[in-house]
């Protein structure tokens, strides 16, 4: 068994059930240290939470630590070592959580219950973002311009899939679990896959710096964040025609989707501002101030208007959109 790399650990919560892991050995810490960051000119968050919201796992791809939060106690847990850490994803049964690194070249997967990695698959330098459906993991590698296809249930490399110019953090695997939505980054465009064939089936065009991306429920309509001209693009998937531009903020990264389809929020990241849509309209019913480069890391509550804000520091904006004062409480 691997061991997780823990630079800080606190004691967790016995409601959480994780026990820490303080006889991990030095020398991976300096191992890790050591590592010259592979692509630090690209930057980007990440923030997953359990179906409970009781525990996140954040990153921030120029801080070398992911950050681990008890969000009852609202403090930090510890602080996992890693080099430039890309995305974070739950596992369904949240008993575990997935962290693809760039430079290490890795995808992990780490235990809830003791904080160390279990699994581990080298695919290059360049891993990034990634997205799951059932058993199967697909994994972008912006230095290679692949997907990867894992299997999680014996941790094989089953299929590279190439034709991508830079696929970075935005991955989406559409509703109907045959189709994947893949952020060409150098293509200003997304290109999809057809799980069926395994090919390149369609090319979404007309998204400049394309960043994070979402597809409605019923699987006809893309949202994608344009940081090139700071607007939300939506997208018809059957003809590839532009239904809607959404002006935002400068520099918008987010394109968080509500599960009902009918919510989208983007964080500007020179405008330090996040933006919340309503669809069924396109209006702007809420514009939200004061934070810390908000990029892609957003997420919602189970609580109607709660949502949880990665911001640069790490630290998680907690603020309820559908509240006149806008109040924002604050986990570091």
């Amino acid at each position: 068994m691997y061991k997780n790399r823990l630079i800080v650990v606190l004691l967790l919560a016995l409601s959480l059930g994780v026990t820490a892991c303080s006889n991990l050995p030095t020398s991976d810490n300096a191992k890790t240290t050591s590592i010259v960051p592979f692509d630090q000119q690209i930057k980007n968050n990440s923030l997953a939470i359990n179906k409970s919201e009781t525990l996140a796992v954040a990153s921030y791809s120029d801080y070398r630590g992911v950050k681990v939060y008890d969000l009852k106690k609202r403090k930090l847990i510890a602080t996992l070592d890693y080099v430039t850490p890309r995305n974070i994803q739950f596992a369904d049964d949240c008993k575990s959580f997935y962290i693809s690194d760039s430079s290490l070249g890795v995808v992990q997967q780490v235990s809830v219950q003791s904080l160390e990695v279990i699994h581990e698959v080298k695919i290059g330098k360049g891993a990034f973002g990634f997205a799951i459906y059932k058993n199967q993991m697909f994994i972008n590698n912006e230095a290679n311009s692949t997907v990867m296809v894992l299997n999680l249930d014996n941790w094989q490399i089953e299929r590279v899939i190439t034709g991508f110019a830079n696929p970075r953090q935005g991955i989406k695997i559409g509703p109907s679990g045959r189709f994947v939505y893949v952020t060409n980054f150098a293509g200003d465009d997304v290109r999809i896959i057809d799980t069926d064939s395994w090919q390149i089936v369609k090319t979404l065009d007309g998204i400049p710096g394309v960043r994070a991306i979402a597809i409605s429920p019923d699987e006809k309509v893309l949202y994608g964040a344009s940081s090139k001209t700071n607007s939300l693009r939506v997208i018809s998937i059957k003809d590839n025609q532009i239904l809607k531009v959404l002006p935002t903020g400068k520099d918008p990264y987010g394109a968080s989707l509500s599960k009902d389809g009918q919510t989208l929020i983007t964080g500007n990241k020179e405008d330090r501002s996040v933006q919340v849509f309503n669809l069924a309209d396109y209006r702007l019913i809420k514009t939200i101030y004061g934070l810390d480069e908000p990029r892609q890391a957003i997420i919602y509550s189970k609580v109607p208007g709660k949502i949880y804000i990665l911001q640069k520091d790490l630290s998680i904006a907690i603020v309820n959109y559908n509240s006149g004062d806008n109040l924002k409480k604050i986990i570091r």
